[in-house]
């Protein structure tokens, strides 16, 4: 009986995902382009950028600096971070369903509650 309860999954993983429209705009639509993501990253000066909560599905941020980045909640689908700098970045409850991690830098990236 003890065994039926270690080999199910965690009923709050389970909620998580219910409801979820994963075919919305919000989750296959970027409300941003690669281009305006380097340009943040210019303008802010070796501090930090904020793409908190942003629909970036699809957008290439492939090799881009987003070192202590806030990527909170941000939906990645598809999303191509191969060789990111994402050292330190904040990606709690971000969506990383079907991204290209390929070589990105995760070390003290804070991932509580991701979605891959």
């Amino acid at each position: 009986m003890l065994t039926a309860f270690i080999a199910g999954p965690a009923v709050a993983e389970q909620d998580l995902l219910l409801g979820g429209d994963m075919g919305s705009a919000a989750m296959i639509k970027a409300e941003m382009t690669g281009a305006a993501v380097e340009v943040l990253i210019a303008k802010a000066d070796g501090q930090p950028i904020d793409l908190s909560d942003e629909a970036l599905a699809g957008v290439d941020l492939s090799g881009l600096n987003l070192k202590s980045a806030n990527l909170r909640i941000a939906r990645l689908d598809k999303t191509n971070l191969s060789g990111a700098d994402l050292t330190g970045a904040n990606l709690e409850q971000a969506w990383f369903i079907r991204a290209d991690l390929f070589g990105a830098k995760l070390v003290g990236a804070n991932m509580f509650g991701i979605t891959a």
